[in-house]
């Protein structure tokens, strides 16, 4: 419907869910007022529309100038529109059939808000005089209830019902004289308030999301520094947000506070600006992200404030996934060529590069991996306010789960030409489906995809109904029209759209069109229609956010229609745990993009080991290793806990500082780490080379003349009790000694292994029989009871490193070293599960379980031990020095002891920690030897008894392999010993640990039938919570969901033994090979639904109306015969369209089309724009050098978006309402370094900045030194801007400096040409306002203050002084750049462009000059912070070195990086 209006700016608001009423106001608004306006509603999805209230008729009711108009969310049919210059306002409680006109109003309304349940309740605000009204009868009458109001809020919403349950409750921020705020709430709308309610005080901002609460204050540092509270309730108390590091806090803005966790953007200043993640307390945050694109109006002055008013940060939630979220960062600056996009699916815990197709739209393959630094990005709303692009941000809904759209490019970092991208799978896989620039939306519930091209003329609506596959067009109008927008019923459920544009005739006027795709969908969804789809299908891991959620989606080629009443099934599985569960803990981080381990973060002030200072004696508290399991997350079990999961720890009873054992020459010292003080233990033996400690008896065990020797000391004066010789192992060298503080044992390395009890009696040779050489060194984990053993090498054979249970058994190579050199040190690192060793001058570390093997250090030749304490490694050289460095960073090497402290032979590092007090495993074992600690397949530990390799006593084993320690016959064992005896046992008897005989079947049945429990011991028990979890054969727990469902879940096949499986009914389902039945309809569709890919094989074979692709990627994706050569390729790869006819001489029936060489019909436009749009290419052969047959088109429609309520001052939140605009353009004067153009943007000729193709020659000046309107019309080189057209679809005013305006801005008292010419020979004018102004031939003339004059040969005749020197040809001319160097100052530089800059930004990496003047330089200083690429002394973050992304273009950020 053409609207036959002019007004420049066009708001559309659909009523709601399930309704076809539209409300459009149209208005014409200059410097905050609006003059013309119009308002039209219409009642059949926009086919018509009739217009109710007008600035101009003589109707039925009175004549207004409306600016806005709010909306009822629970009652649709109700609006209020506001008049403000009367003021006045129209209420309507029918979709505006009537109205009733409410005048005169006690205030100015500047904002109105309906109750959310009760919509005759209605809130107004007047911002001038800062009073709240209220009114009860839908705005006819009005009371003041609040005065010295900022700002106001309902606490209840459709979204926060759970946590406000109150429809009444009204937030207030209330101005106090300081100028700070104060929070009040009522629920009684201040009228029956005994007392004031005040939530907080002294604020600068605040803000209500979900059920947090959320404060700004100012901090007491001063400097704009701010201070973040937040309350996780509506009734608690706030506490203050603590962040881990010094950084200041500049602004906030909420990104999303959603299962109790809140993700926050902070700006820490110019182009600083990171995500944080709150801990589960809710106020401690840890590092996410950095560097994200974020934009703030109160920032640094710049250009791009001419383009956008309102912060943002460039962070997109995937809607209906509850953890997926898709950020911008910057690499290097605030341009668009220097961002790029990354992806978290666990809600900022990890963030990856999004990887790109394999295809592009036309069907040609694309080379693109990660790690040559290729990836895909995509634009969000920096790009849409951006002038160069404009593109629309990432879009997806709640009602198509898994799908999202985005508009970007593939490359190493954001273009302004991008494409169309399509993710089926919440953001995992893309494909591109479009190229160019479009409006986009979905409808059906995902069932369609429509698109229209964005800011062009056309009448072609295209959409697709298989996921953008193949694309089919609507013509939509009898004649094309410039569109400005597309949308859509909220919620996405119908498949009528509506198209709004211009008219192409000489005078603008709106077009809202109607379209109904429900044709294209001729059958209603069956049940063979979906398919359970879930993320973790396409991720490669296991869950997500500890949970698998699976929904119904209708199959990518199942052409039907979903319904707008259809009810999407969901079900949610739980899993095990694994990394991706897991975020950094409160002061950690991942030093870079690339990792994704969490390391101390050094710009952290907190010390994440600090007992609670609430923790007791008797009581335990969790020590962290670096992690913390997701908010929300529902993982339960699993591998992973032991890895990132936080010690159970017990609080210590007295805590002392952490401190070194050193063996000097003098003898035993015992040296605090923290107040640098020594105490002699031992000096009656100097120089020992090898010991260990016993924390809880204070006992220190060491090796002298090959024996081992325990001394023990007072533990509080450390004097020396007694010393005695625990054991005489014989001639062989002891090389490593270590304590079982558990099991009270003692271990130590000769070449094997040997274990001894702490009082000396009983000792064990474990034998490894895979070490076919000696063990050089040995480290034991008595927390989860293994043994480390570094086997020699030799010239053919590596070293290895070995892991055996604590009873010598279970022998498994853990790590093949890359070395032929021993290991002569290794040490555990408990906290972070990290096992570390020193072979061939370097460090090395892993998991305790082998992987993640990666190298930390280089470290001297003569480095004689090693150690790690938290985040330090320290070591000894043989020159007696102790060394220490930060292991996560690259560090200088700093001298902790020196050779003046007299010469230390060894040392080793302690804190109560360090023998952390578990239980001990060999408690409930009556062992009558030795007893050790053996892992069970749980994870948990059990003492396994052991008898010594010395004596007489006989070795029997029990059937789990633990050892009795028995006699000959008539003997018996006593006290450790065998007595003689005739007592015996039956064989069908058990010989109880106390003698007692009882039957073999009592054994492991529950109950104590010896007395003792002996019968009972090392018996299996279930570890698996009964009710709803299954223990396999291997001790594995799984949900008991998970049996008899066709999958190995318990890895030994024990959860799929004795099923009875449900047959498959030939007639409806399909017989995987795995064993799987899936619906008969799903064979065939390119889907592995079978997960073995049978049910997509032979297809060709079942349909024999089919074709089949042949590339590996799409192998047996069937497709109608009819697509064969049809000039569309639809098989990825193109074979569908290999060695076919071409038809040169086919005729096109749209007359704005012409045929490619192989009979495909494109729009004439696309021919030589340097895309390839003919699967041929012959669209682009035989082309000129610039592209031709461009159509002249202008922008009329900025920015077009759903708008964002964002909260004012330093906090700020992303908010989407149903409400859609479209403004007539600005033409600011952009101030943009040069940079390449992509293929549908042209450069301007002084800034070099890139502005789209179809801008050319429309009659605005988009660079500001018209050089987008030079030799138009016209085969001369010469600049003919007094030939310049106005164009007539709005710009039809012609200055006398031959700049075009709109002509609304004809005498409107405002000076809109720069020369007053639009306002001159006005009807009813005062020509003695306007200033007398010469053609632009004569000098000087005068100009408006605040401007200067360009002089004789300028496009522009005046400009903003603030334009003058600025490094941009502004007057065109150059007048305005002239002598601009003489300004500069002895703290200067001076550009070559004449642009003065600060001497310190002379050679600094940054081209701050515009021109590289200031960069031409042979060394760069980049500072510490930054890291400076020598191939072309550009400076890149120190972050980005060694995080496996190429940042320098010779990749030298990127080479002698540790693997």
């Amino acid at each position: 419907a053409e609207l036959h209006d002019g007004n420049t700016q066009l708001v559309i608001h659909w009523a709601g869910l399930n309704s076809s009423n539209i409300a459009v106001l149209t208005k014409n608004q200059r410097s905050g007022s609006v003059r013309t306006s119009n308002v039209y509603f219409s009642y059949d999805y926009g086919a018509t529309f009739s217009r109710k209230i007008s600035s101009s008729s003589s109707g039925s009711l009175p004549q207004a100038r409306i600016s806005d108009f709010v909306h009822a969310y629970h009652n649709i049919d109700r609006y209020i529109f506001m008049d403000r210059h009367t003021p006045s306002l129209f209420t309507t409680t029918d979709s505006g059939r009537n109205f009733h006109h409410v005048t005169p109003l006690p205030f100015t309304p500047s904002t109105l808000t309906i109750n959310p349940v009760k919509p005759w309740i209605v809130i107004g605000h007047d911002e001038t005089g800062k009073n709240l009204f209220k009114s009860s009868d839908f705005g006819s009458s009005w009371i003041r209830i609040q005065t010295r109001v900022e700002k106001y809020e309902f606490g209840f919403s459709a979204a926060t019902s759970q946590f406000e349950t109150n429809p009444d409750t009204l937030y207030v921020r209330r101005t106090n004289l300081d100028g700070s705020y104060t929070i009040l709430r009522s629920e009684t709308y201040f009228q029956n308030d005994i007392r004031e309610q005040v939530v907080i005080s002294h604020v600068t901002d605040f803000l209500l999301m979900n059920a947090t609460m959320v404060a700004v204050r100012n901090s007491p540092q001063g400097s704009g520094n701010k201070e973040l509270w937040l309350a996780r309730t509506r009734h608690s108390r706030f506490s203050k947000a603590s962040f881990p590091n010094t950084l200041t806090m500049r602004e906030f803005y909420v990104v999303d506070a959603s299962d109790g966790q809140i993700m926050v953007c902070v700006n820490h200043g110019p182009g600083v600006s990171n995500i944080y993640i709150s801990e589960p307390n809710g106020v401690d945050f840890s590092l996410s992200l950095q560097n994200v694109t974020y934009y703030t109006p109160l920032g640094p002055e710049s250009t791009f404030s001419l383009y956008a008013n309102k912060r943002f940060a460039d962070i997109h939630k995937v809607s209906g996934m509850k953890s997926i979220f898709i950020a911008n960062v910057m690499t290097k600056s605030s341009m668009p060529g220097s961002m790029r996009s990354l992806i978290t699916f666990d809600k900022g815990g990890f963030w990856e590069h999004i990887p790109a197709p394999e295809y592009d739209a036309t069907g040609a393959k694309i080379n693109c991996s990660v790690r040559s630094g290729c990836s895909l990005h995509l634009t969000q709303a920096f790009h849409q306010a951006y002038p160069s692009t404009r593109s629309n941000p990432i879009f997806s809904v709640p009602s198509a789960p898994g799908f999202v759209l985005g508009q970007g490019n593939i490359g190493k970092s954001i273009r302004t030409d991008p494409s169309l991208f399509f993710s089926d799978s919440a953001g995992r896989h893309w494909t591109n489906i479009l190229s160019g620039l479009w409006f986009y939306v979905w409808g059906d519930h995902g069932g369609i995809i429509a698109a229209v091209m964005q800011f062009q003329r056309s009448n072609l609506l295209w959409y697709s109904t298989n996921q953008g596959q193949t694309w089919d067009t609507h013509q939509f109008y009898n004649e094309t029209i410039r569109v400005y927008g597309l949308m859509t019923e909220p919620g996405e459920t119908s498949t009528v759209f509506t198209v709004f544009g211009s008219t192409n005739t000489g005078v603008h006027s709106w077009v809202i069109v109607q379209v109904d795709l429900r044709a294209v969908l001729p059958a209603k969804c069956k049940d063979e229609d979906y398919k359970d789809w879930s993320p973790v299908d396409e991720r490669g891991v296991t869950c997500i956010m500890g949970g698998q959620t699976k929904y119904k989606r209708r199959r990518q080629h199942a052409n039907c229609y979903n319904g707008r009443n259809y009810d999407r099934p969901t079900t949610i599985k739980q899993c095990q745990c694994t990394r991706l569960d897991f975020e950094c803990d409160a002061g950690f981080h991942v030093p870079n993009f690339w990792g994704i381990y969490c390391v101390p973060n050094p710009t952290s002030t907190m010390d994440p080991y600090q007992v609670p200072p609430t923790c007791s004696a008797g009581k335990f508290y969790n020590r962290t290793k670096g992690y913390r399991k997701l908010e929300g997350d529902i993982c339960q079990g699993g591998s992973a806990e032991s890895h990132y999961a936080p010690d159970l720890v017990p609080c210590p009873v007295q805590e002392e500082n952490s401190f070194m054992i050193l063996s000097t020459s003098i003898g035993l010292q015992r040296y605090d780490m923290v107040t640098n003080q020594s105490v002699l233990l031992n000096n009656a033996v100097p120089g020992i080379h090898l010991f260990d400690f016993d924390y809880k008896t204070n006992c220190l065990y060491w090796v002298y003349h090959g024996r081992i020797k325990v001394t023990c000391f007072n533990v509080t004066t450390s004097v020396q009790i007694n010393s005695t010789t625990l054991f005489n192992p014989g001639s062989r060298i002891i090389r490593s000694l270590s304590v079982d503080w558990l099991s009270r044992n003692i271990y130590w390395c000769d070449g094997n292994v040997n274990v001894i009890n702490m009082e000396g009696k009983f000792v064990r040779m474990l034998e490894n029989p895979q070490c076919l050489y000696r063990q050089t060194y040995m480290t034991i984990d008595p927390t989860h009871g293994y043994i480390y053993t570094a086997c020699s090498s030799n010239t053919t054979h590596v070293a290895i490193i070995y892991r055996m249970n604590m009873d010598g058994t279970n022998v498994t190579a853990l790590i093949h070293t890359l070395h032929r050199s021993d290991v002569h040190n290794m040490k555990l690192d408990l906290p972070s599960d990290n096992l570390y060793w020193f072979q061939s001058s370097r460090v090395f570390h892993a998991f305790l379980d082998g992987t993640r093997i990666r190298t930390l250090a280089r470290l001297p030749d003569h480095t004689t031990t090693i150690d790690v304490f938290k985040s330090k490694l320290y070591w000894m050289n043989t020159g007696d020095m102790i060394y220490f460095r930060d292991k996560y960073s690259v560090d200088t090497d700093h001298l902790m002891i020196g050779s003046n402290y007299f010469q230390v032979s060894m040392y080793l590092i302690f804190t109560r920690q360090s023998q952390s007090a578990h239980p001990s495993p060999c408690l409930t074992q009556k062992c009558t030897q030795l007893c050790t600690a053996v892992p069970t397949t749980t994870g948990h530990m059990t003492g396994k008894c052991m008898c010594s390799s010395s004596g007489e006593v006989l070795v029997s084993y029990r059937p789990d392999g633990s050892e009795v320690c028995t006699c000959p016959p008539h003997q018996l064992y006593t006290n450790s010993s065998c007595v003689a005896t005739n007592k015996t046992c039956q064989s069908n008897e058990m010989l109880c640990s106390n003698e007692r005989c009882v039957l073999q079947s009592w054994v492991c049945d529950g109950q104590d039938d010896c007395g003792d429990g002996s019968d009972e011991n090392d018996c299996r028990t279930n570890h698996c919570q009964v009710y709803y979890q299954f223990q396999c054969d291997n001790m594995r727990c799984i949900p008991t969901s998970w049996q008899c469902d066709h999958d190995d879940d318990c890895r030994d096949s024990s959860d799929e033994q004795g099923c009875q499986y449900a047959t498959c009914d030939n007639s409806t389902s399909f017989l995987c090979d795995n064993g799987h039945c899936k619906n008969k309809a799903w064979t065939c569709d390119g889907d592995n639904d079978c997960g073995d890919w049978s049910d997509e094989r032979n297809c060709c074979v079942l349909l024999v109306t089919c074709m089949v692709c042949l590339l590996s990627s799409w192998s047996g994706h069937c497709f109608p015969r009819l697509w064969v050569c049809d000039g569309d390729i639809d098989c990825v790869g193109g074979s569908d369209e290999a060695n076919c006819t071409h038809h040169t001489n086919t005729t096109c029936a749209n007359t704005h089309q012409h045929p490619c060489n192989n009979g495909r019909c494109i729009y004439t436009w696309w021919f030589c724009d340097g895309t390839a749009d003919c699967a041929d290419r012959s669209d682009e052969l035989n082309c000129p050098t610039t592209p031709v047959g461009l159509p002249i088109y202008i922008l009329m429609g900025g920015k077009f978006s759903d708008l964002s309520v964002v909260a004012a001052s330093s906090l700020s939140v992303s908010s989407n309402v149903f409400l859609h605009t479209a403004t007539t353009p600005t033409t600011p004067i952009p101030t943009l370094p040069p940079h390449e153009c992509g293929s549908t943007h042209l450069p301007c000729r002084t800034s070099g900045m890139c502005y789209p193709l179809v801008w050319r020659c429309d009659g605005v000046d988009d660079c500001g030194d018209d050089s987008d309107e030079f030799d138009c019309n016209t085969t001369s080189s010469t600049p003919t801007a007094h030939h310049l057209p106005c164009f007539s679809d709005l710009l039809q005013f012609r200055c006398a400096n031959q700049l075009c305006i709109f002509r609304f801005y004809k005498c409107d008292g405002d000076n809109d040409c720069g020369d007053w010419s639009d306002e001159r020979g006005c009807p009813n004018g005062n020509m003695s306002s306007v200033p007398s102004v010469a053609p632009p031939t004569a000098n000087p003339m005068h100009c408006v203050d605040g401007y200067t004059y360009c002089g004789v040969g300028g496009t522009r005749t005046c400009i903003l002084d603030r334009f003058v020197c600025d490094g941009d040809n502004d007057c065109g001319n150059n007048a305005d750049e002239k002598n601009c160097g003489q300004q500069c100052g002895t703290d200067q530089f001076t550009c070559h462009n004449g642009r003065c800059i600060a001497l310190s930004l002379h050679c600094n990496g940054i081209d701050d000059c515009s021109d590289n003047s200031d960069e031409n330089c042979t060394t760069v200083d980049c500072g510490p912070s930054f890291y400076r690429c020598a191939a072309d002394n550009h400076c890149i973050l120190r972050s980005s070195v060694c995080n496996g992304y190429p940042d320098c273009s010779d990749n030298a950020d990127e080479q002698g990086c540790a693997e």
